[in-house]
């Protein structure tokens, strides 16, 4: 939500000092106005007005005007749950930063989906901007188009009269009406797509209205899982092409896929061998190492020209993909990213198979806005229009009992795997959980995100003996540790998402009673209070008010060390549920620094 300051809207303190990578700050409210100075290490300071606010729920960002029309973002972000000012660095999943960093600009993308009809007012390379909003905030129009032909209709008495007796509201839309799809509504802004008329939009505003199919002005990012385990995912041709030909220094090769670590053929050589490929007037170099029906080549950076040349081959002309959007998914290619559920919906047969949409569980009106489910819709009774045969008898599909969160549909169907705004929240892909695939792919499962105590190996034994699955072979030389713990393995070894995804569920209710992991924060504090990645520790705040409301840690005061959970960890005896210290000095070891990077 987009307000203007006032002392109704503005949730932060506007009376101190702040001081951070990017310099001092003073915050002061005078004269009906929010300020903030900018206090520079010579001394010197910049004044500048809070014009904007976004954020009501979770955190509540300022934008200072600048001039030039343009409004940048302060530095500080309020926290709304933690109620303290935290460096907007901090309020992302992302690696703390080594120098400082340009402010976000608030013309540049918040202005899209954070107001009502919004655009920037200059293209890309203007110096000055006269951005514009009909509203703002998402009102109305956002949902349900236009207004005035339907002012207009009901301007008659006549069709006051004709809609009094229940006729259909006129010259309007309704998108939670089953005539109608909400996803050309809530994927104007709820997924993560390219706009195909970017620079269009940037000058006069976005052309598609709530009726219209998203396809005409917006390209979805659907990945796939590379053919090559531990490889990021892949953007497969467009149009359902399997591949497309093109030329190497080892003759005709088929393109099947480009990721941000390399290319994917159709079948190529059947030995190891350096080649070059050219598409079109790009060359590239590299060693083609086979694998069963293809190949892959690595390619460790693009360039823009080598990467836009390569979409345009895959039938992705006009559409500015970047490397960066790769953050935002799982390595099978599941959305991980809060706020862009379509993607993971896409995914879903429930909506491609099935009927699902945005308006079977969510509504816009009349009841909680936070997550803004419909009546009863965090029970069951979701499922129940297509599914209601389990919902009836939840145990004997679940094999757990009704009480305690194991029969719950949407606990094993749609798992908290998802991270935004200091937390996690629901995937929107829904799908069964396979607790092996899965991990190798390095998303967490729903199975042992209760079961945290248990292993990825426990809980896939369990789901091919209740649901008859051929039994999958392990490879433990690749993953040893899908007979350890399975949240010890997320938490000590994981990556940056796979950590911030664990430590909340180390706060939630099923996974506390379930997994008994309240036995391990003592063992785990020195860990995840040094966490190199803000947001991972912030998660650890969180949870340690509900589970250890006398230790008042503050996840903002890090020492910088990246070693010191190591130090800590040997003096701490106190290893539980029969750990042992050489099972958590294996997986600390064996951590996974890959940058991550996610951004809501």
């Amino acid at each position: 939500m987009t307000q203007l300051p006032s002392a109704r809207t503005v949730l932060a303190p506007f009376d101190q000092e702040l001081e951070g990578s990017t310099g001092r700050w003073r915050l002061f409210h005078e004269d009906g106005q929010y300020k903030a100075e900018h206090i520079e290490s010579n001394g010197r300071a910049k004044m500048a007005t809070v014009s904007l606010l976004t954020g009501s729920h979770h955190m509540q960002n300022y934008w200072l005007s600048v001039g030039d029309g343009w409004l940048i973002q302060l530095p500080w972000v309020w926290w709304i749950k933690g109620q303290r000012w935290i460096p907007v660095e901090m309020s992302f999943l992302r690696p703390a930063p080594t120098e400082p960093e340009p402010p976000a600009v608030w013309n540049d993308e918040c202005v899209y989906c954070h107001t009502t009809n919004g655009y920037r007012g200059a293209d890309r390379t203007a110096s000055a901007t006269q951005s514009e909003v009909h509203e703002l905030g998402i009102a109305c129009e956002s949902c349900h188009g236009s207004a005035t032909a339907h002012v207009a209709h009901y301007q008659s008495p006549i069709n006051r009269y004709l809609g009094w007796l229940n006729r259909p509201v006129e010259q309007i839309l309704s998108p939670t009406k089953p005539t109608d799809d909400s996803v050309n509504v809530c994927g104007q802004c709820h997924g993560l797509f390219a706009h195909l008329k970017g620079r269009e939009r940037d000058l006069m505003g976005d052309s598609h209205k709530p009726k219209d199919n998203l396809e005409k002005t917006r390209t979805f990012l659907r990945l796939k899982p590379s053919p090559l385990i531990g490889k990021r995912p892949v953007l497969r041709p467009a149009d359902n092409q399997r591949a497309i030909d093109i030329g190497s220094s080892d003759g005709p090769l088929k393109l099947a896929g480009l990721s941000v670590d390399g290319l994917h053929f159709l079948g190529g050589p059947v030995t190891s061998k350096r080649l070059s490929v050219f598409i079109d007037s790009v060359s590239l170099n590299g060693v083609f190492e086979p694998y069963p029906g293809g190949g892959f080549i690595n390619v460790p950076e693009w360039t823009d020209k080598r990467w836009f040349q390569i979409l345009d081959t895959l039938g992705y002309s006009g559409v500015a993909f970047k490397p960066y959007d790769w953050n935002a998914f799982w390595d099978d290619g599941t959305m991980r990213t809060a706020g862009r559920a379509l993607n993971g919906m896409l995914d879903s047969a429930c909506s491609s198979v099935g009927a699902m949409t945005c308006a079977t569980c969510h509504t816009m009106h009349g009841h909680e806005p936070d997550d803004q489910l419909k009546p009863g819709y965090r029970s069951n009774t979701a499922c129940a229009s297509c599914h209601q045969n389990y919902v009836d008898n939840p145990s004997a599909h679940s094999h757990h009992p009704i009480a305690g969160g194991g029969s719950d549909c949407q606990n094993c169907h749609m798992p908290h795997t998802t991270y935004g705004l200091l937390g996690a929240s629901r995937t929107h892909r829904v799908e069964n959980p396979s607790p092996l695939n899965m991990h190798q792919r390095g998303r967490p499962n729903a199975c042992n995100l209760c079961h945290m105590d248990k292993s990825v190996h426990w809980a896939q034994t369990w789901t091919d003996t209740w649901y008859q699955k051929t039994p999958q072979t392990i490879d433990r030389v690749q993953f040893p540790e899908v007979d350890d713990p399975a949240g010890l393995v997320w938490l000590l070894s994981g990556d940056a998402a796979q950590r911030a995804i664990a430590a909340w569920h180390l706060g939630w209710d099923n996974t506390r009673r379930t997994g008994g992991t309240d036995k391990w924060l003592d063992t785990l504090k020195p860990v995840l209070k040094s966490d190199p990645y803000a947001a991972v520790r912030a998660i650890f705040e969180q949870v340690l008010q509900t589970v250890d409301p006398s230790d008042e840690y503050d996840f903002t005061k890090w020492s910088g060390r990246t070693t010191q959970w190591l130090d800590q960890l040997g003096q701490n005896e106190n290893i539980p549920n029969g750990h042992s210290e050489m099972l958590y000095n294996k997986l600390l070891n064996k951590r996974s620094n890959r940058p991550i990077i996610i951004a809501e």
